[in-house]
């Protein structure tokens, strides 16, 4: 049986990456959307080579005609890319759950994914899955997760890390929203406490095999909430961004230090220098990334403490088929009957990491596994 699945914000920087994969898998009929009708046609002009399934639509989220172009569209599955999520309501996984048809996100922005329980009720009700955060975060990380918590009796500390190489660095719209929280206050866990540290400060040198070293500095994301609430034995979680210029690391812990003593009421306002500058850095520097997640509890084998450090390292320019994989394999196991989940959720314990890397075999992906003592 055929699935119709519309991909909404197909012709951006994920969006495209999906569509275009998901273009390749049987019985699939595939829509592809942009706020531009002609964006939209050309993208599925360029995938009718590899399916005849494909058409195009003009959406728009934030119209008021939404709700009912996608009731006309009859799609069983829509996978929302049209980011940033920062700040965005609900508004189509809401009429998603009401179309009665499934619903996935790649959103990465806290509030976005963690305040999903409203919806759930009425998605058990209707008989669907609405996946948020389908993504990098929580989507692989809690996979990572799942994967190796057996290894320990308990995880006392989770630490965990992105470093996107230079041509895979975020949009316009991310730029905005990465200003909007700098220097503004993360709630976060340390030694079973609550912890306040601040957007883009708390700087440290971090090592990545195969790509080297890299600043990294705190952002806001689900995993700071989520991890505690679904395992409430770890103690402390940490996330760091790693972005590859040093410059950019310390112009914004200088932009968030101004905002903490308020003599910037709102960064937003640097957003069309920091565009330009996020443009012209794309043109330069590598084409490889990674994610490290660094575990620390005590070790099931030797019941002692230990730490273990689960590395990605993505070459070729493959790094941003990472975080669009969870929502394809979510999306697959819809299709095929095999996930039976049904609700409002964020992404955790839907996606095996073993599912995730069968799914980027083909890429330039590798990942590695090291002990320490």
């Amino acid at each position: 049986m055929s699935s119709r699945i519309l991909v909404l914000g197909a012709t951006g920087h994920f969006g495209r990456r999906i569509a275009t994969r998901l273009a390749s898998v049987p019985n699939v009929e595939l829509l592809v959307s942009s706020r531009s009708a002609e964006r939209a046609r050309e993208l599925a002009d360029s995938l009718s080579s590899v399916t005849p399934h494909v058409e195009s639509i003009a959406l728009n989220h934030q119209d008021a005609a939404f709700v009912s172009q996608l009731t006309a569209a009859r799609p069983n599955i829509v996978i929302h890319a049209a980011g940033p999520f920062q700040g965005q309501p609900h508004t189509v996984m809401e009429a998603c759950i009401n179309l009665g048809c499934h619903y996935i996100d790649l959103a990465d922005d806290r509030r976005f994914v963690c305040n999903t329980a409203q919806f759930d009720k009425k998605a058990l009700a209707e008989n669907v899955l609405a996946v948020t955060g389908a993504s990098t975060l929580p989507g692989v990380s809690s996979a990572v997760v799942d994967a190796f918590q057996g290894r320990f009796d308990a995880i006392d500390e989770l630490s965990i890390s992105i470093a996107p190489s230079q041509r895979a660095l975020p949009g316009d719209g991310t730029v905005r929203a990465v200003l909007n929280y700098c220097g503004m206050p993360v709630d976060t866990v340390k030694d079973g406490r609550r912890h306040v540290v601040y957007g883009w400060q708390d700087l440290r040198r971090q090592h990545y095999p195969g790509l080297g070293d890299r600043l990294s500095a705190v952002c806001d994301v689900p995993d700071f909430e989520l991890m505690v609430r679904f395992r409430p034995e770890l103690r402390t979680v940490r996330f760091h961004a790693a972005l590859p210029s040093r410059l950019t690391h310390w112009l914004l812990a200088a932009l968030a230090g101004l905002r903490r003593v308020r003599l910037v009421p709102n960064a937003t306002v640097f957003a069309k220098p920091a565009i330009w500058m996020n443009r012209l850095l794309r043109r330069f520097g590598s084409d490889d990334g990674a994610m490290q997640v660094v575990f620390k509890g005590i070790d099931t084998d030797t019941e002692t403490t230990r730490q273990m450090t689960w590395d990605l390292l993505a070459r070729s320019g493959d790094g941003p088929e990472i975080p669009c994989t969870p929502a394809i394999v979510i999306a697959k196991g819809l299709m095929q009957g095999e996930l039976l989940e049904r609700g409002a959720t964020p992404c955790l314990g839907l996606v095996s990491l073993d599912d995730i890397l069968a799914e980027l075999a083909d890429y330039d992906i590798e990942t590695s596994v090291t002990w320490n003592d």
